[in-house]
C-alpha cells in the first residue's frame, strides 16, 4: 500500500516528474490524474491476467492490434516481454493520443510498434466519437454511454480493421484486444476477412451499459461468435458459454469474454 502511494504521489505530482512512469523498459505517458494510471499504480502490471493469455498465443513474426489502447499499458508489456512481434495501437481519444504518440516516440520498439489514431468500426470514413475529460479517457467512445460526465462530441476518423490489416500487407495476426466502449459488434463486422485469413484470438469487454446504447442484446455477442466460427468463453475462469441464456448468467460476474477459434 506505501509503494502505490509513493509511486502516485512522485509520478502524479511531484514537479519535473509527474506525467510520466517506468513501465516495462520504457516511460508511460499520461494525462494528469488519469484513472488508468491510478488502476496501474494499484495493480502493479496492468490487467496482468489478460496480459499473460496474450503473451501466451504471440508468437515471433505475429500480430497483436490493441484496439482501443489508450496510453499503451496493454502494447507496452508486449513490446517489452515478447521479442519478434509486432503491436498496433489503436486508439481514437483526443484525450489520450497525445501521450500514446509521446510513448511511442520515445520508446525503443517503434520498428514493430505502429500506432494508429482512427475509431474502429464497420466501415471507413469519420464519425461522431464522445468525450469526457482527460481523467476518465477510457470511456471514450462512438456513443455516449453515460458511465463518466461531461462527455462532448467531436469527429473523428473512422476504420476498419479489415481496411488497416491490408495496408500492413495482410500479415498473421495471433490476437485481438478489444477494448472499444460498445462498438464491438461493428469493430468486429468490419474484421472479417483479417478474422477468416488469420484465426486470431480475440478478447472483448461486453458490458450492458455499452451494448445497449448501439442497439445491441447480450445474445448478439453469442450469435456474432456463432458466424465467425469461435467458441465464446468467460474470463478469468475460461468458462464456455453454450447458450445465451448462459451468457446471460455469466453478465452478472463478468464483462471479460474472449473467441477462441474453432478448428478449420
Amino acid at each position: 500500500m506505501l509503494r502505490q502511494f509513493a509511486k502516485r504521489l512522485i509520478y502524479g505530482y511531484l514537479p519535473g516528474v509527474a506525467g510520466a512512469f517506468p513501465y516495462f523498459g520504457t516511460r508511460v505517458y499520461f494525462p494528469k490524474r488519469a484513472l488508468i494510471f491510478d488502476l496501474a499504480c494499484k495493480e502493479g502490471i496492468y490487467e496482468h491476467e489478460l496480459l499473460s493469455l496474450i503473451q501466451g498465443l504471440i508468437t515471433p513474426g505475429s500480430w497483436y492490434f490493441d484496439v482501443g489502447a489508450n496510453i499503451g499499458l496493454m502494447s507496452v508489456p508486449i513490446l517489452k516481454m515478447s521479442k519478434g512481434v509486432n503491436v498496433m495501437s489503436v486508439e481514437p481519444s483526443p484525450n489520450s493520443q497525445g501521450y500514446l504518440r509521446r510513448t511511442w516516440s520515445k520508446s525503443p520498439w517503434q520498428d514493430r510498434w505502429k500506432v494508429v489514431f482512427k475509431a474502429v468500426g464497420d466501415r471507413v470514413g469519420q464519425t461522431k466519437f464522445h468525450c469526457s475529460t482527460r481523467q476518465f479517457a477510457g470511456y471514450d467512445g462512438i456513443m455516449d454511454t453515460h458511465r463518466v460526465p461531461g462527455a462532448e462530441s467531436t469527429t473523428v476518423p473512422l476504420t476498419t480493421l479489415d481496411e488497416e490489416w491490408r495496408a500492413l500487407g495482410r500479415p498473421r495476426v495471433a490476437c485481438v484486444k478489444l477494448d472499444v466502449e460498445g462498438s464491438e459488434i461493428r469493430a468486429l463486422a468490419g474484421a472479417r476477412e483479417l478474422v477468416q485469413s488469420s484465426r486470431p484470438h480475440i478478447f472483448l469487454e461486453w458490458y450492458q451499459e455499452n451494448f445497449q446504447c448501439f442497439g445491441h442484446e447480450a445474445s448478439d455477442l453469442f450469435r456474432v461468435a456463432q458466424e465467425l466460427r469461435y467458441t465464446l468463453v468467460a474470463l478469468p475462469n475460461l468458462i464456455e458459454i453454450a447458450s445465451p441464456a448462459l451468457l446471460a448468467l455469466h453478465l452478472r460476474t463478468t464483462a471479460s469474454f474472449a473467441l477462441v477459434p474453432l478448428e478449420q
